[in-house]
C-alpha cells in the first residue's frame, strides 16, 4: 500500500461521517417514534383496563343491597414517553343527572379522552361520585378505594361512593 505524500484534505472521511450520522440519525428517530407508539398503547390500554375494573365493581356492588361496600385496588402507571392527564371517577350529582356521573373518564397526554359507561342493572347510567360529593380523580400510583352503595335522600336515587383509603 502507498501512503500519499500530498498535503491536501481527503473528503472520503467527512462524506463517510455524514453519512453515518445520517443514518444513526433516521435510525434513532424511528426508535423514538416506536417507542412513543408502544408507551401511548400500554398507558391507553392500562387506563382502559383499570377503568373497566372500576366500573365492573361498580356493577357488581350495584347488586348488593344498600350500605354495601367493597374495596378495589386502581394502579395507573406512566410509561417512559407518555403521562396519565387524568383518570376521573363520576360526577358531582346534580338533577337532573350529569352525562358524566355515570362515567369513568381518562386521558393520557397525548390521546383523546377515553370512558367507560357504568350501568345498573336495568340498563340505566349509575350514578358515582367521591363521598364528598365530587368527581374522585386520581393520579399515577396505586390507589386502594372503597366503595358504597348509598340512597341519596335528597335527590332520591340510589348510587355509588368512592373514598381513597390511607
Amino acid at each position: 500500500m502507498k501512503l500519499k505524500t500530498v498535503r491536501t484534505g481527503s473528503l472520503e472521511m467527512p462524506a463517510q461521517l455524514l453519512i453515518t450520522m445520517i443514518i444513526v440519525a433516521a435510525t434513532a428517530s424511528i426508535g423514538f417514534g416506536a417507542l412513543s407508539a408502544y408507551s401511548k398503547s400500554e398507558v391507553d390500554g392500562s387506563l382502559r383496563e383499570q377503568a373497566e375494573a372500576v366500573a365492573a365493581a361498580a356493577e357488581r356492588l350495584d347488586s348488593m343491597g344498600i350500605d354495601s361496600s367493597l374495596q378495589i385496588t386502581v394502579k395507573l402507571e406512566n410509561a417512559p414517553m407518555e403521562k396519565l392527564s387524568y383518570f376521573r371517577i363520576g360526577h358531582p350529582i346534580t338533577a337532573p343527572l350529569h352525562p358524566y356521573s355515570g362515567m369513568v373518564r381518562f386521558k393520557a397526554q397525548s390521546s383523546d379522552e377515553g370512558h367507560v359507561y357504568v350501568k345498573d342493572s336495568s340498563g340505566k347510567p349509575l350514578p358515582m361520585c367521591s363521598k364528598t360529593g365530587d368527581a374522585l380523580e386520581l393520579g399515577e400510583g396505586s390507589h386502594s378505594l372503597q366503595l358504597t352503595r348509598v340512597y341519596n335522600d335528597v335527590s332520591k336515587i340510589a348510587m355509588i361512593t368512592f373514598e381513597k383509603m390511607g
